[in-house]
């Protein structure tokens, strides 16, 4: 669609919301919402809103009070551009009116462009900040103290050797030979494990 098209539109439905006469029709809500929730056109509804209180030439506060209850409504809802956050913070700081449920609701918006404004730079910081604190803490590292995602096995002790004796097919388990020896130190008893014989059966 083209953009002056789509500009008029905004403008148009803007200026619904914010009549000095009656109450907005859903329609009329629904397609604000609409261009709200569309980061192509967000800007441009926001643009739209001070505008319309910028033209105002009957400086109706009936018109103020519904704008700024717009940006109230939604700025923490649908959040424009940096640029676009200055741009409403320059104009709350120049409305200037003397009823004070108008104020207020200013002070407000004020508090949340605010908010809005400070994300940007606190998160620059604490990234820089946690960056500092992991080149610090790899400072302390050694080389060769990663293992790149790898793990050491403990070495495990050589399982002891069973011998198999030519002669008579007989198998000796050089466990009991390490155990009397063993047990010469000691002053306790040993019975040596026995171990059944097998008869070979080969021929």
């Amino acid at each position: 669609m083209n953009k002056k098209v789509v500009s008029n539109l905004i403008r148009s439905v803007v200026y619904q919301n914010t009549a000095a006469e009656g109450t907005p029709s859903l329609e009329a809500m629904n397609n604000l919402v609409k261009y709200l929730g569309d980061p192509e056109t967000v800007d441009l509804v926001y643009e739209k809103i001070l505008d319309r209180v910028l033209t105002d030439k009957t400086r109706s506060e009936v018109i103020l009070s519904r704008a700024v209850k717009l940006l109230k409504t939604y700025l923490n809802l649908y959040i424009p551009t940096q640029d676009m956050l200055l741009k409403l913070d320059k104009l709350c700081m120049k409305l200037v009116t003397d009823n004070e449920t108008i104020l207020k609701s200013i002070t407000f918006v004020r508090a949340i462009i605010s908010k809005q404004l400070k994300p940007k730079s606190s998160v620059s910081l604490s990234s820089s900040a946690t960056s500092e604190k992991l080149s610090q803490l790899t400072s302390f590292e050694k080389p060769g103290d990663r293992t790149s995602g790898s793990f050491h096995a403990l070495p495990l002790s050589p399982a002891p050797e069973i011998k198999r004796e030519s002669s008579g097919g007989k198998l000796v388990d050089n466990l009991n030979d390490k155990l009397k020896r063993d047990e010469k130190r000691s002053s306790g008893k040993f019975s040596p494990i026995s171990i059944p014989s097998q008869t070979n059966t080969s021929s």
